[in-house]
């Protein structure tokens, strides 16, 4: 506590001892009046606080954002120490790194569950979805180590539709028509004739050696994301919150407002995310790694 704080309690109990003792009207009428006026100050002082000390500010966005990643890091340091960590803890850590924005760690902690998967489809699963990660991680270009996952994936299993598509991207990324075409007539083939983005692939493949080699759509984690509450969800919760909140007041680009629509289809809200999908194509009404994002989150939501 403050020293001033004892200093007037002490002219407080000398002021009453003063008016105890005091016989004269004019003195007692002094006294009392120094005595009210100590009151009040300490009175000040107890709701007010002291005045020489700042009040604390709220944290910045980019404050809440370092605090939730290290409490990541700290989670993901006690699973790795953990004999009972689960897949599901794997990628409950992973879903929560991705929407913040980090698809490296998302990476990592899917490549840690994949090594304690029971069955080789919930590896590949995991697999699938690290490979996918890594190449949000690379600015959307298909690299050697996800291409490397897709491969051995669709050497287990020839008609998985994520490899057969990633796989293709890179082929289309590198310049090779042929396999773009023997990849994605593959998924054509195989895929239902009400499959949403199945038109939208077609008219891809039509384009493929024309046209500039598109970016990955595909939005994230097929699941959505699963929190509990605590200050972690409520920081992740609350800056996709800002983001929208930003974008509605100062509006955005086509990336800010299909950043958002990742972000919601991550967290599981599929109308949300449509709704920003659509304020994207609004910006480029042309591009097609916007528009196959929308139609992978309006199959979910079906």
């Amino acid at each position: 506590m403050s020293p001033l704080f004892f200093v007037l309690a002490a002219f407080l109990v000398i002021a009453v001892t003063l008016m105890a003792v005091s016989g004269a009207g004019r003195s007692r009428l002094l006294v009392i009046s120094a005595a009210v006026m100590i009151i009040g100050v300490l009175t000040s002082y107890i709701m007010l606080g002291r005045p020489d000390m700042t009040r604390p500010q709220a944290a910045s966005p980019a404050v809440l954002q370092s605090r939730a990643l290290a409490k990541m890091d700290e989670t993901r340091a006690i699973l790795e120490r953990s004999k009972d960590a689960s897949i599901k803890n794997w990628t409950e850590l992973a879903n929560q790194y991705w929407a913040l924005g980090q698809p490296e760690k998302s990476a990592e902690a899917l490549a840690l569950g994949a090594k304690i998967a029971k069955t080789e489809e919930e590896r590949d699963g995991l697999l699938g979805a690290q490979a996918q990660a890594l190449i949000t991680a690379n600015d959307k270009v298909v690299g050697a180590e996800a291409q490397a996952l897709f491969e051995g994936i669709l050497a287990r299993n020839s008609d998985d539709l994520r490899a057969l598509f990633f796989l293709g991207l890179a082929a289309e990324q590198a310049g090779d028509k042929d396999k773009t075409k023997t990849y994605w007539g593959r998924i054509i083939d195989i895929a239902p004739e009400d499959t949403p983005w199945r038109k939208t692939l077609l008219a891809r493949m039509g384009q493929v050696g024309t046209a500039k080699p598109a970016q990955s759509a595909v939005p994230g984690p097929a699941k959505p994301l699963s929190l509990s509450d605590g200050p972690q969800r409520d920081m992740i919760m609350g800056m996709v919150g800002r983001l929208a909140k930003r974008l509605q007041s100062e509006d955005g680009t086509a990336e800010d407002w299909a950043k958002l629509g990742r972000s919601y289809g991550v967290l599981g809200r599929y109308e949300e995310a449509l709704i920003a999908y659509d304020k994207a194509l609004a910006h480029a009404p042309e591009s097609a790694a916007i528009k196959q994002a929308r139609e992978a989150i309006a199959a979910q939501e079906k």
